[in-house]
């Protein structure tokens, strides 16, 4: 699991990344309250190491409308470097899981599963 950090928008998103085969989806972790990616660490060794993974801090998403959210969300999946091609499953956690259902909509015809 790498650490990566991203400039968004001036401002520093940190995002978690674990490379897998090319040519294979890409798995996004969506936490719960009061947790950010890390809660992800463990689960994220027992996903199939063919996947690629990306965990996103929903605190970065806080206190901006959802518009700005989902703009935030593009962002960080275009500049993650990772292959969204091959689509992409959403997982959630908590408040994590509605959070996905927003953002799902603006890569919905990506995703193969949540």
């Amino acid at each position: 699991m790498e650490i990566k950090n991203l400039n968004i928008f001036g401002k520093n998103k940190k995002v978690f990344i674990k490379r897998g085969n090319q040519g294979n989806p890409v798995v996004i972790l969506f936490h719960g309250f009061p947790d950010n990616f890390f809660i992800w660490k463990n689960v994220s060794a027992g996903v199939d190491e063919r996947y690629y993974q990306l965990g996103i801090n929903l605190s970065d998403l806080a206190g901006v409308s959802l518009n700005e959210a989902k703009l935030i969300f593009l962002s960080l999946l275009k500049n993650s470097g990772l292959p969204l091609d091959n689509g992409i499953y959403f997982v959630g956690h908590d408040i994590g899981g509605p959070v996905m259902s927003y953002l799902g909509d603006v890569v919905k015809n990506d995703i193969r599963g949540s």
